[in-house]
């Protein structure tokens, strides 16, 4: 269909109750006028196509790299995070998998929340 009709929306089918453990996150986005369910087929098919070039170019990235990736996560494969971080051939690089978060890590209920930009800091810190 993005050949023939790129502009066809269809649902994003965005599981809203999973994106974070924290309810008013929750609310805020399904309040959001900005917020939509749609995404055209265009946009679709090329950001699969992104990803796989994204996934391909993994070894050729040369800059200090943070990856944090929630265990827990509905929208984005936490797997594709950890294999893209296996391909990198850098050696300054660094994962960090939350699990049982949600997609939204610095959205969280503040306890993980703390714990997420905390690790942030702390890898930034290192490399400024």
């Amino acid at each position: 269909m993005s050949s023939i009709w790129p502009g066809l929306l269809l649902r994003n089918e965005v599981a809203v109750s999973k994106l974070s453990h924290d309810e008013e996150v929750v609310r805020a986005y399904v309040e959001d006028p900005l917020v939509h369910d749609r995404v055209s087929t265009r946009w679709f098919t090329q950001f699969l196509s992104a990803m796989e070039k994204a996934k391909q170019s993994a070894s050729k990235l040369a800059v200090p790299t943070l990856i944090q990736a929630a265990g827990e996560d509905y929208l984005a494969d936490t797997n594709d995070s950890k294999l893209f971080f296996e391909k990198m051939t850098i050696n300054d690089r660094t994962l960090h998998v939350y699990e049982g978060l949600y997609h939204e890590i610095y959205n969280e209920l503040e306890a993980q929340r703390a714990k997420v930009l905390n690790d942030l800091e702390v890898w930034l810190e290192a490399h400024i």
